[in-house]
């Protein structure tokens, strides 16, 4: 096959299946590049490249692709700009690596300023403020996102303003700032809907629920729970979280299943991200359901995660930390 049919499938895939087959589709998208390159066809790579895939925690190899991109472009241009916003995502969830994520997003954006170009702007806002949540720094972090979504919102940049929503919501939440995290859950639900990008709509799932737990909201939180059962092909991360939100309101969930499910996504996991929300996952569970089994998997799963400095966030490493804790004072 050609380079433009692997990248149209790459694009295809990830837009129907979201998370549940990233990694397959996010390979295809390599290839799709490396074909172009071996083609000598630079500025269709360069579209690979520039293309807003969903980066997501379970994916690797993508910090490679975005670094091997911008050397085929002039540094100040504005495909250097937005492959450099990517890039920046891509150190926070590939490497756990903040401070290169901010210099990346930072450097995105002295582009999109110089080029009066505001949708870089808006999208090196959103990756500045992810870094800075995963550097556990959700207050600097709010501030870029609401810098950003002032950007995104009147140029319809619905892409950055899903983003904005996503991480957004869980940097508000952090702090308590309730009022901005309706305002991006609401502006996300409208932008993933206009995208069609069912893998989107799905994970705001998760921040609606949220929401409507901490605001003891109990009509929304039976309703999201409702929709989340009838909702097929849920990917297990977000089903899981979904459970477990509903079990603080006193739904039934399904312990041995979870653990099992956990069990398999550690063992399988390829990325540090990925591990890290298994185990915020499996030590909510642990919390809330008393179960002996899962302490004893998330004890061994923590002090691994703190003990591997390298490939980690700040902020990975300080919930591992209090993971230990919790399972260590059981």
């Amino acid at each position: 096959m050609t380079g433009r049919v692997w990248f149209g499938l790459g694009i295809a895939g990830a837009a129907v299946y979201g998370s549940t087959r990233a990694q397959t589709y996010w390979d295809i998208m390599v290839r799709a590049f490396d074909w172009f390159l071996e083609h000598e066809d630079t500025k269709s790579a360069v579209a690979v490249a520039r293309y807003p895939t969903s980066t997501t925690a379970t994916v690797r190899g993508t910090v490679d692709l975005y670094e091997r991109a911008l050397l085929l472009v002039p540094p100040d241009s504005l495909d250097a700009g937005l492959i450099g916003v990517r890039l920046g995502a891509a150190f926070v969830f590939d490497r756990g690596d903040v401070d290169s994520a901010i210099q990346a997003g930072e450097q995105a954006l002295r582009i999109g300023k110089a080029m009066e170009h505001g949708t870089l702007e808006a999208r090196a806002l959103q990756v500045i403020a992810l870094a800075y949540m995963f550097s556990g720094d959700p207050t600097t972090a709010i501030i870029h996102n609401r810098a950003g979504l002032d950007k995104a919102r009147p140029l319809g940049d619905l892409q950055t303003i899903v983003r904005i929503g996503l991480f957004g919501i869980e940097a508000a939440l952090t702090v308590g700032d309730l009022g901005f995290a309706r305002e991006a859950a609401e502006e996300m639900r409208s932008a993933a809907d206009s995208l069609r990008e069912v893998s989107w709509v799905r994970r705001l799932m998760v921040n609606r629920l949220v929401i409507a737990v901490v605001t003891g909201n109990r009509e929304d939180a039976a309703g999201l729970a409702q929709e989340s059962r009838n909702t097929s092909d849920l990917p297990p991360e977000i089903m899981w979280r979904m459970a477990l939100k509903e079990h603080e309101f006193g739904g039934d969930f399904d312990a041995t299943a979870f653990l099992e499910y956990v069990r398999t996504g550690l063992a399988t996991t390829h990325t540090t991200m990925a591990g890290f929300i298994f185990l915020s996952e499996l030590t909510i569970a642990a919390q809330t359901t008393r179960s002996g089994e899962m302490f004893k998997i998330v004890e061994p799963a923590a002090s691994t995660m703190i003990g591997e400095i390298d490939g980690h966030t700040p902020l990975e490493r300080r919930a591992a930390r209090v993971s230990l804790g919790l399972a260590s004072g059981k």
